[in-house]
């Protein structure tokens, strides 16, 4: 088993490898004998908190907005043919899936709406 040695302001707290060690400040002495400086939790939650869609799936995202506005809303805002001809989430997803431009402006008006 692989171990981090994390020291804090001279405290040493031991963890097996993938564990993670909340609240600290100073280096992380991986096994290697590579040293990195550490990052505090507030900047990586910031850093995570830029991105308004972190954490959700595309179709979290479509089901939020078919909710909000149904299909004929949702068409109305986005004028693609999965919305408007026979629209289910499946046919939507994939055709998303493989169509950066459409799926972008689905990202888009995801946030307008709800961030």
């Amino acid at each position: 088993m692989r171990w981090h040695v994390v020291f804090s302001n001279s405290l040493l707290f031991y963890g097996a490898k993938g564990t993670t060690v909340l609240y600290y400040i100073g280096q992380i002495v991986l096994n290697s004998g590579i040293c990195r400086n550490a990052l505090e939790p507030q900047n990586m939650s910031r850093d995570q908190s830029k991105d308004p869609l972190h954490g959700l799936t595309l179709e979290t995202i479509v089901t939020a907005l078919v909710d909000h506005y149904d299909w004929d809303g949702l068409a109305q805002r986005v004028n693609i043919n999965c919305f408007k001809s026979d629209p289910s989430v499946k046919s939507s997803l994939k055709y998303l899936r493989k169509t950066q431009w459409a799926r972008d402006k689905v990202e888009a008006l995801y946030i307008s709406t709800f961030g």
